[in-house]
């Protein structure tokens, strides 16, 4: 799977952008930051990680 926006993996989820931000601020997760914008990069591993946790 391709690195991916917060927007798209909140979609692909079924939660909301601002959960996301709450588990990585947790440290469940840890996406990585594009240079020069910041924008969060989630991979697959982020993805199933997620994904454990809201089951």
């Amino acid at each position: 799977m391709p690195l991916i926006h917060i927007q798209q993996l909140a979609k692909q989820l079924g939660i909301s952008a601002r959960a996301i931000r709450y588990y990585e601020e947790a440290g469940l997760i840890s996406p990585r930051k594009q240079s020069g914008n910041r924008y969060r990069l989630f991979d697959e591993t982020d993805r199933q990680r997620l994904q454990t946790v809201l089951s």
